[in-house]
């Protein structure tokens, strides 16, 4: 089996790359998946998701703030205004007399648990931040696995290419000084020739491709776009374990990220909809004040409390689309989970299917063809063998290496997708 972690880039043993440029980054796998890890800005930023909802949990636990006014002020008093009278005693130490003012300290309560309603909305919303988080995690881990697997096919078809077009090389330069000689047709030089052409143009194009696959690993790992980027693991085809399906159904229902990410969204609308229904309830605003002497009666203190009377604005709307999101969600999840089995079923058989096509494959294969590629040549050369014999074993042989590379970057394709889809390793 191979780790996810193992995979950023696919290197086949027996494959020597070109000279490496002075700036080559190597990893270990494991220290391929930190970098992973510590530098891929979309992981950095979606992780601020959660912290933000704790945050916001903070600010719901908070209580609504105390209002204090000071008002009716008089900024001076005449006697035509007092009567020619002393309205208002001096307080203690002499100082207020004929001063009116008043003081008013008023505090909401929420009624119908609306601050508990909050906090559980908010708490909910943080569980959906962290799913979503562990959801995005997978998902990019399968895809620098599928990413590396990619890169690693193109690297080593274009190792091929090149191999093989330095091969042809050699052969040509043989069969041009014979034919100068006699001793070969032009037409045999003519076809090798164009056996040249013909690499050299694949070649160039493996070389384009391998290019945009390392530049998207790049982005995934965080590394300069500059720099190359190698780590070795072993070339033989994966061997995996694959669960019953019935099995893999019921883990993909427990451990799926996207399925745990809608059902986290059901609680979450469930619990914007209690708050909604929370919210028909009126407020209650108490009250406390002190009026010097703008009342009936000098230094008069008195409480109280109001409420919005609900006759126009019961929150109706706001509760009927908060019930329709909550219903919503739940035909999301269901959605989610059927489309889930579905993927299941099809990323199982499809790995079935590639692991069947692998078999015969051992590890000695490629072994085996560099053997037969360098026997055909050998008789070539010799005049043991006809062109049109060599340019068969040749195609044959070009033809099994791209299988076998194939056959190891679709096993860790379909992998991880089922992996990924499971939330368990196989």
């Amino acid at each position: 089996m191979v780790r996810l972690a193992l995979l950023p880039i696919l290197l086949f043993s027996g494959i020597c790359l070109a000279q490496q440029p002075a700036d080559t980054l190597r990893f270990s796998p494991g220290e391929a998946e930190k970098t992973f890890l510590e530098n891929n800005l979309g992981l950095l930023a979606a992780k601020l998701d959660i912290g933000r909802a704790e945050a916001r949990i903070l600010q719901a636990k908070a209580w609504p703030n105390p209002n204090f006014t000071l008002d009716e002020v008089n900024l001076w008093a005449t006697a035509r205004q007092r009567g020619g009278e002393t309205v208002s005693p001096a307080f203690p130490g002499g100082w207020g007399t004929n001063q009116q003012f008043a003081l008013r300290l008023e505090q909401m309560v929420q009624t119908a648990r609306k601050r508990g309603k909050a906090i559980r909305l908010e708490t909910d919303g943080k569980v959906l931040a962290e799913k979503s988080f562990s959801d995005l995690l997978q998902a990019m881990r399968a895809e620098l696995r599928q990413a590396a697997a990619e890169l690693s096919y193109a690297q080593a078809l274009l190792h091929d290419a090149r191999r093989q077009q330095s091969l042809v090389d050699r052969l040509l330069r043989v069969q041009e000084a014979q034919s100068a000689l006699g001793a070969v047709p032009k037409a045999e030089v003519y076809r090798l020739r164009a056996l040249q052409q013909s690499l050299k143009a694949e070649a160039n194009e493996w070389a384009e491709q391998a290019g945009e696959k390392e530049m998207a690993l790049k982005l995934l790992l965080g590394t300069p776009p500059a720099s190359a980027l190698v780590i070795t693991i072993p070339a033989a085809i994966p061997a995996v374990h694959i669960p019953p399906l019935d099995s893999l159904l019921d883990v993909a229902e427990r451990n799926n990220a996207s399925l745990q990410v809608a059902t986290a969204n059901v609680q979450l609308q469930n619990s914007a909809y209690a708050l909604e229904r929370a919210r028909r309830v009126p407020d209650l605003q108490f009250n406390v004040g002190y009026d010097r002497n703008g009342s009936t009666m000098l230094d008069f203190v008195g409480a109280g409390v109001s409420m919005d009377l609900p006759f126009f604005n019961r929150n109706k709307g706001n509760i009927r689309d908060a019930r329709l999101q909550w219903q919503q969600s739940g035909i999301q999840r269901s959605r989610t989970a059927h489309a889930l089995a579905a993927d299941v079923v099809r990323a199982r058989q499809e790995l079935v299917r590639t692991l069947e096509a692998a078999q015969g494959m051992g590890g000695d294969y490629l072994h085996e063809l560099d053997l037969l590629l360098d026997g055909i040549t050998l008789n070539f050369r010799d005049r043991h063998l006809s062109l049109v014999a060599f340019l068969d074993y040749f195609t044959s042989f070009r033809d099994n290496r791209r299988l076998y590379y194939e056959a190891i970057r679709n096993i860790i394709v379909h992998q991880s997708e089922l992996e990924y889809l499971t939330g368990n390793t196989l």
